[in-house]
Parts: C-alpha cells; sequence; structure tokens
C-alpha cells in the first residue's frame, strides 16, 4: 500500500470512529460533517503548500 492510500485510510477509519462517537447516524449530518472535513483539510494544505493549490485531489 503506497504512502498516500495509507494516510488516506487512516484518515478514514478515524473520521468512522468520530462519527460513530458523535452519534452521527443521519446520512444528511455525515455528508455534511465529512465535506466540513475534506474542506478543512484542503484549506491546510493549501496553507501549507503555499501555492494556493491543494497537492492532491480528495476524493
Amino acid at each position: 500500500m503506497k504512502g498516500q492510500q495509507k494516510h488516506n485510510l487512516e484518515l478514514y477509519l478515524v473520521e468512522s470512529r468520530t462519527l460513530a462517537t458523535l452519534g452521527l447516524n443521519d446520512k444528511d449530518k455525515i455528508d455534511r460533517y465529512l465535506k466540513e472535513i475534506i474542506e478543512d483539510v484542503v484549506e491546510l494544505k493549501t496553507n501549507a503548500s503555499g501555492s494556493g493549490a491543494p497537492e492532491s485531489t480528495i476524493v
């Protein structure tokens, strides 16, 4: 498994545990929560790279 794939899997597992802990069982709430996480990650990558564009595309 490539490093980036492993990192994405780890993030997914953390997000899944977080959603379970928060008791988010409504699909719309989960979708909104994950969208916010993705936006935050893209913003962090953009700020870290300094180029104004994310380093990679998050699917």
